[in-house]
């Protein structure tokens, strides 16, 4: 579960800076003279994004399946990867965010701490669930990190992907979907 903490923290401090770039004048700018049209331009920084929260969530996997092989089931380790799986796609569009809405890598920095911890304090990793206020369980709804936690937890209790754990990863998709909505529509008014 602590996944929820980590990837959005590393992610943001990995792939805001890049994003920052190449939102700086000078570096648009030289990017506009150049014969590649904008199209290329951006395929080429999504790919090269996507490449490395590739091997990040492999890296993620592999310790994983190396360390927690005793504790888990193929079905488990399935389960896991998908809610892992979309719960990156989701810390990746956060650092995207922050990175275009962002100035400075201090300021990046402190964006990272805000969200990561208040994601993770709010919905369940430092602190289990069902010891959380009322007020504070309303509040973790809208955030993704409670049902990515929520799954963690039902596939370490039973190692079964149940229907409720596909409803939950339902809301996780959403969450994609409206995060890189977002994304689009800052990146659209930011240019």
């Amino acid at each position: 579960s602590y996944i929820a903490y980590g990837l959005p923290a590393v992610l943001i401090m990995i792939v805001g800076p890049m994003i920052q770039a190449f939102y700086r004048k000078d570096v648009k700018m030289r990017l506009d003279c150049g014969k590649e049209s904008t199209r290329m331009q951006n395929l080429r920084i999504i790919a090269g994004i996507s490449m490395i929260a590739a091997a990040l969530w492999g890296i993620i996997m592999g310790i994983e399946a190396v360390f927690y092989t005793k504790y888990l089931t193929v079905e488990s380790y399935f389960g896991n990867m998908i809610n892992s799986f979309l719960f990156l796609l989701i810390s990746l569009a956060i650092s995207v965010v922050m990175g275009i809405l962002v100035k400075g890598k201090d300021a990046l920095n402190g964006a990272s701490n805000l969200i990561s911890m208040g994601m993770a304090f709010l919905c369940g990793v430092f602190v289990p669930y069902e010891f959380l206020p009322d007020y504070v369980k309303k509040i973790a709804v809208f955030l993704p990190a409670s049902w990515y936690v929520k799954n963690v937890e039902m596939l370490a209790e039973g190692g079964k992907m149940t229907a409720e754990f596909f409803k939950n990863c339902g809301v996780l998709v959403a969450f994609v979907a409206a995060l890189f909505c977002l994304v689009l529509v800052i990146a659209k008014r930011k240019k």
